[in-house]
């Protein structure tokens, strides 16, 4: 029985210390997120962790929480202006992170995922929502890498672009069914464009100057 407790101690601090690196970046604004939780299309479980990030800086972290068989999470996600925010999954049965398919924009002040249409975080095995879009959808960026303007081809109504920079701060955004994107006066480098329908759903690219 000894032996039992004692390996019994040992297991559960072994989880007890397995915890995500993440340090959440604080701000003087946030955006409240409220999402569920799934991982190869099953509820996350209690004790999981979401984190949300802008780049590589974690702007929210919380566990998730068990709500009659679904799993829930609410994030308070850091930061003073729009930008492009991506999550993690930790999954403490396993000791593992996942990159979550979705992404969304930040705004400050305000709620995403309000419920009843909470975000949907979730990691699959199967192909990324995104990826799934691009070859349904038949989006075509050109050219990349560019040097001043950018051209979009699209078999479906643009209702919006955003292009943030590689920090995920919006730079630019324009709507109505934009067909080019002028980037002559912005620095060389990596930007992700955001190319969003009426119908929600999202199409990112990555962009190199």
């Amino acid at each position: 029985m000894k032996t039992a407790l004692i390996l019994t101690g040992i297991f559960v601090s072994f989880f007890s210390f397995c915890q995500p690196n993440w340090k959440v970046m604080n701000f003087t604004s946030s955006t409240t997120a409220y999402g569920i939780v799934m991982i190869n299309n099953q509820p996350a479980e209690a004790g999981d962790k979401i984190g949300a990030f802008v780049g590589n800086e974690c702007r929210a972290l919380n566990e998730v929480i068990i709500n009659n068989g679904t799993a829930y999470v609410t994030l308070q996600i850091q930061g003073e202006s729009t930008e492009l925010v991506n999550f993690k999954i930790w999954d403490k049965s396993l000791d593992k992170i996942y990159n979550a398919d979705r992404t969304v924009q930040s705004s400050p002040g305000n709620i995403i995922g309000m419920p009843p249409n909470y975000l949907n975080i979730s990691v699959s095995n199967t192909t990324s929502a995104y990826d799934n879009f691009d070859q349904m959808m038949k989006v075509i960026i050109y050219p990349n890498p560019c040097s001043d303007v950018i051209n979009i081809n699209c078999s479906f109504y643009i209702k919006k672009v955003v292009l943030f920079d590689i920090n995920g701060k919006k730079i630019i955004e324009l709507i109505d069914n934009p067909a080019r994107i002028n980037m002559s006066n912005l620095p060389k480098g990596i930007y992700s464009l955001v190319v969003s329908d009426n119908f929600g759903r999202n199409f990112i690219k990555k962009l190199a100057k």
